[in-house]
C-alpha cells in the first residue's frame, strides 16, 4: 500500500491511501514522477557508461609478413594494457592480407597518445616488419540523442 501525501499550508501529512481497492488507478501525478524518474535513470546510466570508456584507438598500418608480425603483436600486450589499450581487435584487408587496421578500447586518451608516439612502440614495430609510418587515429564516443522515455503501464487510461 502507498501512502499519499498532501501540502497544507507548508506542512506535509498524509492524505489517504492507495489503492482503495483492487480496481483503482494509479493517480496521474505518481505515473509522471515515476516516468521522471525513469528518464533520469536512463540519463544518468548513459553518461556513466560513457565516462568509463573514453573511447578508442585505431591503428592502420601494412606489415612485411602478417605470420611474423601477429605473434609480436600479441606478445606486446602489457605494454598496451599499461597504456590504457584493451579488447583489442586486428583485421586484414579484403583485398591484402598485410594491410592491417587494429581497434582498441581506450581508457585513458593520454596514455594512448605518449604509447603511440613512444620510441618503444616504434621500435617494436620496426622489429616486428611494419612498413611506413602507421596512421593512428583517437576517437571519442559521440554523444546519443535523448533517450525515449519508457511506455506508459499497461491499462493506462490515458493511451487510446
Amino acid at each position: 500500500m502507498v501512502q499519499i501525501a498532501t501540502l497544507k499550508k507548508g506542512n506535509l501529512r498524509q492524505s489517504s491511501r492507495w489503492p482503495h481497492n483492487e480496481k483503482d488507478q494509479m493517480p496521474m501525478f505518481l505515473r509522471t514522477i515515476y516516468a521522471t524518474v525513469a528518464v533520469v535513470a536512463l540519463c544518468t546510466i548513459g553518461t556513466v557508461g560513457a565516462a568509463q570508456a573514453a573511447g578508442m584507438m585505431i591503428v592502420h598500418h601494412v606489415v612485411a609478413d602478417y605470420a611474423k608480425w601477429r605473434p609480436g603483436f600479441d606478445n606486446d600486450k602489457s605494454n598496451q594494457e599499461a597504456a590504457g589499450l584493451t579488447n583489442p581487435h586486428v583485421y586484414q584487408s579484403v583485398d591484402n592480407s598485410k594491410d592491417i587496421t587494429i581497434t582498441f578500447d581506450m581508457a585513458d586518451v593520454a596514455k594512448a597518445k605518449a604509447f603511440a608516439t613512444s620510441k618503444t612502440l616504434k621500435a617494436t614495430m620496426t622489429k616486428l616488419g611494419v612498413k611506413g609510418k602507421p596512421q593512428i587515429s583517437f576517437l571519442n564516443p559521440a554523444p546519443s540523442s535523448f533517450p525515449v522515455p519508457p511506455p506508459p503501464p499497461p491499462g493506462d487510461p490515458t493511451q487510446h
